[in-house]
């Protein structure tokens, strides 16, 4: 598992500035395993999760990301 900042660390400026979020949100964060917090950050920007995807409701509400996650989920992963 891994530790996924819901708002991007490098776009936390940005979102204060801007008035998107409050200083207390930018270390929402949640555990995601190592193949979907990759997928997420492939799929959008620093941006778009600040604005759109800061919570993980809001991220499995995309169907990409939804449906990556329960492939990953089914997928029988090896120990090396």
């Amino acid at each position: 598992m891994t530790y996924h900042h819901l708002i991007p660390r490098d776009v936390h400026a940005k979102v204060l500035k801007r008035g998107w979020h409050t200083e207390d949100q930018l270390e929402n964060v949640a555990w995601l395993c190592r193949a979907c917090h990759s997928f997420v950050h492939r799929v959008a920007t620093g941006e778009e999760l600040a604005k759109e995807f800061f919570t993980v409701e809001r991220l499995v509400e995309r169907e990409d990301v939804r449906r990556f996650a329960e492939w990953v989920g089914m997928v029988r992963w090896k120990a090396k």
